[in-house]
């Protein structure tokens, strides 16, 4: 079996945990990109991270990326440019948690996140994925 062939099964698991993974990254930023429009607790949390400014276009690139990544069953190219987006910002959301020298347990959603949209991104590269012999 070459590197591009794979089992079946292998492929149908992948196929369901993008999928999966897909699901969970559309609900949690289409949640926390409307919170960030309409939730006081948001407006303090920004505030808290010395970024006040950027809370309303924080969540509408939010709301777009879970628009893209809701597309993306569709259009795959839009699954990956979501993905990708999505995870410059949870780089950049776990850089200012560090700056503001908050604990790893409040650090960890935006690092879980980030993991989940690099997967997401490498497993659905255009050009065939990083991730070639696991890509559905």
């Amino acid at each position: 079996m070459g590197r591009s062939e794979q089992p079946p099964d292998l492929k149908s698991k992948v196929h369901f945990l993008i999928t999966l993974i897909q699901g969970i990254l559309i609900i949690s930023f289409g949640w926390y990109g409307l919170s960030c429009w309409r939730s006081s607790r948001m407006v303090l949390e920004f505030e808290r991270y010395g970024m006040a400014r950027w809370r309303r276009l924080t969540g509408a690139l939010q709301l777009l990326a879970s628009l893209g990544l809701s597309a993306g069953y569709f259009y795959p190219m839009l699954l990956f440019a979501a993905a990708a987006g999505l995870s410059g910002m949870m780089f950049f959301a776990v850089l200012v948690r560090w700056r503001i020298r908050d604990s790893l347990v409040a650090t960890l959603p935006a690092l879980i996140f980030l993991g989940l949209n690099l997967w997401l991104t490498l497993t659905t590269w255009p050009s065939g994925g990083v991730l070639p012999a696991i890509r559905p």
